[in-house]
């Protein structure tokens, strides 16, 4: 009965339903003739790591010898597979090699996340030593199979396929692994594994934590963090781009496609799309435009040369598709594009891998305006759409607000810096505005009527909005305007849920994790430059004039939060430091305060100075010479807590010091218990545990669930003030209160323009 084992199993619940014996080979053919034989190379891979597999086989052809022939077998969807126990999609396919190869010369195993630094070949003519004791395989050690340079023919009877489809892992590694003799030491080179990448020496980088690899597989299972060489498999990623890469094409089309491309294409879409697309084509400008569905849409990609047309249409087709081939048909349609490519698409459970697979093609074509149009199994349509702005001028754009003078400096600032003309709103939020922005969802939540009726069609192309309580709104825009509004939105708490928007700045030191739609900046942005400081001088340099000499020293308070405590005692030290300084350098003091300084604390201040400086206390509807002072003050001191203050200060020219506020002790409230329960979290989504080969295993239990918390922006890890002083102070634009103040001029610390030319990107303006 033993014999019908593998039958009996093949019947049970959960084995994969696979189609494909063997599996399919991509040829980088010699270039010539060369005696050496081809080098075999078996990759375990999976749908989900498309990315991985793309750029794994980009290393190979970077750095192959042309002069020889190259194999890849890609082993996914192998028939009769007992995957129940599986951790990846592919594990057991390793010790089928010896099979799939018919058992003759030898093969290299990758696992699908690896990259090439150097030709496989020098691994694959590697010395195995092949006497009668010689080795039938290398590994790095006998608990790591990721990489193997394979006998075949000597590990056929230790590692059958019958074997592979039904044993689990552990047993065919540890039974190779008890034969003395038989598995012999890979160099370390070959397989270095995250963090022990060294440039120079490694051969391959595998990037075997889940959690840190930077093509984001599995985004609905891991919050991704950026992890060791993450910019050495970007760069691969790059060039493959550049060079447009790709496995396979309409000259070499996988096995699926080849066969059944044309039956796969035969049916129609919804007439609804159809229809949409065509009435879309209607009001756009163009001469020609091409309808590309069934059969008309095979005939065109598999023509010698494909047509091209202003516009180009797909109703439907393109996701019935295998993935192996989705990648050289978007791209085909966008090289037959020259003005615009409009999509709709119904591919259900494969929804999240088109969407991201199409969006990054869409950016190699910035030129070509796209919108797509997904539709979900319960007729929902998800619109998107990028690529070069088609409007006429500049895009509609929205700078919205809330009363916060922080939040407006920053979203001014980089419209103004864009040089677009942009509408402001500012909103008034009552208590259900300062309500958890995902509570909120998108929606107007916590705006009066009054304040709603500010906001109405005709909708904006582009959406600036900065703190926590515009992002719902902003969000409820984009919903009215049926996704034809882009989002940008600025600042850490807004902002820590980045997937919800186009595009989300926060600083660094709010220690967000990373996110393909985040921009990092050292500092918040402002509004402060040249021209802003130019005007502020005119306006106020009378005021500021004096008749005594010696260098202006301007103090700009903030005031207390949850971490920092800034009330009287604070104040007077602060008067009473400032007086001391100003006196050492023979100078005039001015001071003002802020809408967080507080009442009590603005008394203690006024009085402390008592003469010894100009006072400006911040009152609402009445002009303080705030600008006026970052214009002609010769050095600034800015309380420690304030991010703004600090940016503003830092984008000019002048010397600026930092006058650090005490921490507030938990005992007094401190940054209040949830601020320390975050960080308590936080150190759980941080952890790393070790596997039995070194290497951290998936999350699971507390840690991954305070990790997806983090991701979605339900919990926000608290700013980290002293590294951004620290990085400031290092960059030689920060001084530390108490030392010898320096007075010379400085580089001004601006990030809104580069803020600002990514997002000119976003947009398509100003492409060819």
């Amino acid at each position: 009965m033993s014999r019908f084992a593998p039958l009996r199993r093949n019947r049970k619940p959960g084995l994969e339903k696979c189609f494909r014996e063997q599996p399919e080979c991509i040829v980088l053919p010699a270039e010539g003739t060369h005696q050496a034989p081809p080098v075999r190379i078996f990759l375990g891979t999976q749908p989900a790591q498309w990315r991985a597999e793309r750029v794994f086989l980009a290393s190979i052809a970077e750095h192959r010898n042309p002069a020889r022939r190259y194999e890849i077998y890609r082993m996914e969807d192998l028939r009769g597979f007992d995957r129940r126990e599986w951790t990846t999609g592919f594990t057991n396919y390793r010790f089928a090699i010896p099979s799939l190869a018919g058992g003759h010369g030898r093969a290299i195993y990758n696992d699908v996340d690896q990259i090439y630094l150097t030709d496989p070949a020098e691994l694959f003519d590697l010395d195995l030593d092949l006497d009668l004791d010689g080795h039938g395989y290398l590994v790095i050690n006998d608990q790591d199979t990721s990489v193997m340079l394979i006998d075949c023919e000597r590990m056929l009877a230790v590692w059958s396929r019958e074997d592979a489809q039904f044993r689990p892992k552990k047993e065919l590694g540890a039974r190779a692994a008890g034969i003395p003799g038989l598995c012999g030491t890979l160099p370390p080179e070959w397989n270095a594994r995250d963090g022990e990448y060294e440039a120079g020496r490694s051969k391959l980088i595998h990037y075997t934590n889940l959690r840190t690899q930077p093509w984001r597989p599995f985004p609905e299972r891991f919050a991704y963090r950026e992890g060791p060489a993450a910019e050495v498999w970007k760069g691969y990623e790059q060039r493959a781009d550049e060079v447009g890469f790709q496995a396979f094409s309409a000259e070499r089309p996988s096995e699926a496609m080849a066969a059944d491309g044309g039956r796969l294409l035969s049916s129609l879409g919804p007439p609804a799309d159809r229809e949409l697309l065509r009435m879309l084509a209607r009001l756009t400008p163009h001469d020609q435009v091409l309808e590309l569905e069934g059969s008309a849409l095979h005939a065109w990609l598999f023509a010698a040369q494909p047509g091209h047309a202003d516009g180009i249409l797909v109703p439907s087709g393109i996701e019935a598709l295998p993935e192996t081939d989705q990648d050289w048909v978007i791209r085909s349609l966008f090289r037959g594009a020259r003005t615009f490519l409009f999509i709709a698409v119904a591919p259900a459970a494969t929804t999240a891998r088109f969407v991201d697979r199409f969006e990054r093609i869409a950016r190699c074509y910035a030129d070509v305006h796209w919108e797509l149009f997904v539709r979900d199994p319960k007729g929902r349509v998800r619109h998107l759409e990028g690529g070069r702005f088609l409007g006429s001028g500049t895009p509609r754009t929205w700078v919205v607000v809330d009363d916060r003078a922080g939040n407006e400096t920053q979203a001014v600032g980089l419209a103004e810096e864009l040089g677009w003309d942009y509408q402001l709103i500012q909103l008034q939020f009552g208590r259900f505005g300062n309500l958890h922005p995902r509570l909120r969802g998108a929606s107007r939540v916590g705006l009066s009527h009054e304040q709603r009726q500010k906001l109405g069609p005709p909708w904006p192309d582009l959406l600036i909005s900065a703190g926590r309580r515009t992002a719902p709104v902003a969000r409820w825009v984009r919903e009215r305007a049926q996704g034809r509004t882009r989002l940008v939105h600025l600042g850490r708490k807004g902002g820590a849920a980045a997937g919800l928007f186009d595009l989300a700045v926060t600083p660094r030191h709010a220690r967000l994790w990373p996110h393909p739609r985040r921009i990092e900046t050292l500092l918040p942005l402002s509004r402060v430059n040249d021209a802003e400081l130019a005007r502020a001088s005119d306006r106020w340099k009378e005021t500021l004039r004096t008749e005594a000499g010696g260098p202006r020293v301007a103090v700009l308070v903030g005031g207390e939060t949850r971490k920092f405590r800034f009330g009287p005692a604070e104040a007077r030290q602060l008067a009473s430091e400032a007086i001391a300084l100003t006196r050492h350098l023979g100078g005039q003091l001015w001071v003002t305060t802020s809408p967080r300084t507080g009442s009590a604390a603005s008394e203690a201040l006024e009085s402390a100075l008592a003469g010894d400086a100009q006072f400006h206390p911040w009152r609402r509807g009445i002009e303080t010479p705030y600008l006026g002072l970052l214009a002609e003050a010769d050095l600034l001191i800015v309380t420690g807590e304030s991010e703004s203050m600090l940016a503003e200060a830092c984008a000019t020219d002048r010397p600026v010091m930092v006058f650090p506020l005490p921490r507030v002790s938990m005992a007094r409230g401190g940054r209040g218990v949830g601020g320390w329960v975050g960080d308590a979290l936080l150190a759980q989504a941080e952890r790393e545990i070790p596997n039995h080969r070194g290497t951290p295993r998936p999350q699971k239990g507390l840690p991954r669930l305070v990790s997806r918390w983090i991701d979605a922006g339900w919990l926000r890890p608290t700013r980290d003030l002293e590294s951004l002083h620290a990085d400031l102070t290092q960059r030689g634009r920060l001084q530390q209160f108490g030392d010898e103040p320096c007075l010379e001029r400085a580089k001004p610390h601006r990030e809104a323009a580069g803020v600002a030319a990514r997002l000119r990107e976003l947009m398509g303006v100003g492409l060819s």
